[in-house]
């Protein structure tokens, strides 16, 4: 079985060399490092890393100034692709590959269609290979001479990868690509004015008994009473927000009992299960299980902050973990705790509520944090 870890994006720090940049970004309303690295096409890890003047990453303002990193080359893998015939085709040094794609967990393990990075090329190198010369940020790269790396076949190492990186899809244009998310309406039961219904009168007959007698006897006809039914004025109601069927609530239940267990050993407050929030994080686990992909960025519904946003979740700081394979809420629990970027989102002593997502048929699993 295939067990896939996906990091966080809000609390990972990588230790790297620092990036160069060229160009800088002034802050606007809204946003964040997140969605700027996103819009931008570039590294999030490396665009924090080019701007350590920041003390709080979470913590940006309007109108300020920030550097941004190279954009990152990416390569779209064909049938038959391997990651060591990609290095060779493309004259990059194996390992180097690995380390800038940290999100491929199984090296033998890569599809057509999937995008890949491209380790950045040194000046050096680019005067041994076909390399055109870099038009702003995203540097077109030419089908380079095939040479063979440094690294044999027969010692194919896997680097040690601590902290894997998140990556962000290949973006065009740095237009902020926001999904049309229409706002849920509330919606009231149509109510239909009731009609008066007045029951048909015929008209009485006036009918002539017979008589034996020679008496004229007159029946007595009673008059037609008008009757009108009663009208109950509708009741407007509002509906019970519960959780989405599908999502396990004894499953919900178990991983925030245990993610409160592990806050209480560390001597933290426990977060509280918030409905609304689990809602959304059930719609992503179905979504990732539905389009199939796993990382933090929906094709559906764009970043985790503004997934929540449009579902109605307001917060001061949020925070996402993921995962897929696992078969039991302690199994996935225990992948997460031994992942240091995750653990961090568990323990964080900020946060005070969270939400749960399972899809249990490819099992995708869905955390979500927030401050209120």
């Amino acid at each position: 079985m295939k067990i896939k870890i996906a990091l966080t994006m809000t609390s990972v720090i990588l230790l790297s060399p620092m990036s160069t940049f060229a160009e800088t970004y002034t802050v606007r309303s809204g946003d964040n490092l997140w969605n700027i690295s996103e819009r931008n096409n570039v590294n999030f890890q490396a665009l924090l890393e080019v701007n350590n003047q920041i003390p709080n990453k979470d913590l940006i303002y309007p109108d300020q100034v920030i550097n941004l990193p190279d954009a990152m080359k990416e390569y779209t893998v064909l049938s038959g692709d391997t990651l060591w015939g990609i290095a060779r085709k493309l004259d990059v040094d194996f390992l180097e590959l690995l380390n800038v794609n940290s999100q491929i967990h199984d090296k033998d393990l890569i599809f057509p269609g999937q995008k890949i990075n491209l380790p950045k090329v040194t000046e050096s190198e680019k005067t041994n290979s076909e390399v055109t010369k870099p038009e702003e940020t995203t540097p077109e790269v030419m089908v380079p001479v095939e040479t063979t790396p440094e690294v044999t076949e027969s010692v194919e190492t896997t680097p040690e990868v601590t902290e894997p990186v998140e990556t962000t899809p290949e973006v065009t244009e740095p237009v902020e690509n926001t999904p049309e998310v229409t706002e849920p309406v509330e919606t009231t039961p149509e109510v239909t004015e009731p009609v008066e219904n007045t029951p048909e009168v015929t008209e009485p007959v006036e009918t002539t008994p017979e008589v034996t007698e020679p008496v004229e006897n007159t029946p007595e006809v009673t008059g037609p009473v008008e009757t009108t039914p009663e009208v109950t004025e509708p009741v407007e109601t509002t509906p019970e927000v519960t959780e989405p069927e599908g999502n396990d609530q004894a499953i919900v239940n178990q991983i925030v009992a245990l993610v409160n267990e592990e806050r209480a050993k560390n001597g933290l407050q426990p977060l509280r299960n918030n409905a609304d929030l689990s809602v959304v994080a059930y719609t992503k686990a179905v979504d990732m299980s539905e389009n199939g992909y796993f990382a933090h960025t929906s094709p559906t519904y764009g970043s985790p902050f503004d997934m929540m946003k449009a579902f109605g979740i307001t917060y001061v700081a949020a925070a996402e973990n993921i995962a897929q394979g696992h078969r039991t809420a302690e199994a996935v629990m225990e992948g997460w705790m031994d992942s240091e970027g995750h653990r961090e989102n568990i323990l964080n002593p900020n946060y005070t509520e969270i939400g749960i997502g399972y899809e249990k048929y490819e099992h995708y699993w869905v955390q979500m944090f927030i401050q209120n």
